[in-house]
């Protein structure tokens, strides 16, 4: 009799993260064919838009180790949830600005929300081990057609209900995902694995710590042996 493997995963068990991952990258591409416009209707030039979406991803990196790390001690979901809900403010935020000076503040924390690899980092730790490889594959399809659809649809968007109309939707997507990720029940198998998955990174962490902290007694070892030695000669 044949039995399902890792692979056959039902796709029930991860909707949840293919859905928040969809709609957090969909709130991250409507704002791509609106964003020149709405920096136009300030005043503001082309070097100002230039440095407005820079914001957007030096707040990204700044912030990803520290969610990253909040993440293993808290837990992914309630940081996810988190970072969605300060996501929205940061797009409700834009959706309302009209000044570059507000504007970059308002992508600054729309920044500080949105990290995909937090997000991937929540669907590595609930799926199986031997199913990783084909979900996160899916994974890369539902960012492909966030890619191209979300800049159509916040065009479209845009056009029927005005610029900033594409703001809010970014905003609703947010609140949205921050919805899903609070109703959405993993199952006792899949919140075991996301327990081990997050143990194993504590361990991980200490073992690290341990591991710096011996050198560090070595190095503090070797200077003072060199220090004795020369004050001998």
């Amino acid at each position: 009799s044949w039995t399902p493997g890792p692979s056959c995963v039902p796709t029930a068990i991860l909707c949840g993260p293919f859905a928040i991952i969809f709609l957090a990258q969909t709130a991250n591409t409507v704002l791509v064919p609106v964003l020149p416009f709405l920096v136009k209707d300030v005043g503001a030039s082309a070097v100002a838009y230039g440095m407005l979406q820079s914001t957007l991803w030096t707040s990204q990196t700044v912030l990803a180790p520290v969610l990253g790390w909040l993440s293993d001690k808290l837990g992914r979901r309630p940081v996810i949830i988190i970072s969605l809900l300060v996501s929205a403010l940061g797009n409700t935020l834009l959706a309302v600005a009209y000044s570059i000076k507000l504007m970059a503040a308002a992508r600054v924390i729309s920044g500080l929300g949105f990290q995909i690899a937090l997000f991937r980092a929540y669907f590595a730790d609930v799926a199986p081990k031997g199913a990783r490889a084909s979900k996160f594959g899916l994974i890369g399809v539902i960012q492909g057609f966030s890619l191209f659809g979300g800049p159509a649809v916040g065009g479209l968007v845009s056009k029927l209900c005005g610029r900033r109309a594409g703001a809010w939707l970014a905003a609703s997507l947010c609140l949205l995902g921050a919805l899903t990720a609070m109703c959405w029940q993993p199952g006792q198998e899949a919140e075991e694995r996301a327990a081990k998955s997050m143990a194993s990174a504590e361990d991980g962490a200490t073992k690290t710590r341990g591991g710096v902290k011996m050198v560090k007694l070595d190095l503090d070892g070797v200077i003072t042996e060199s220090k004795e030695a020369r004050s001998k000669e």
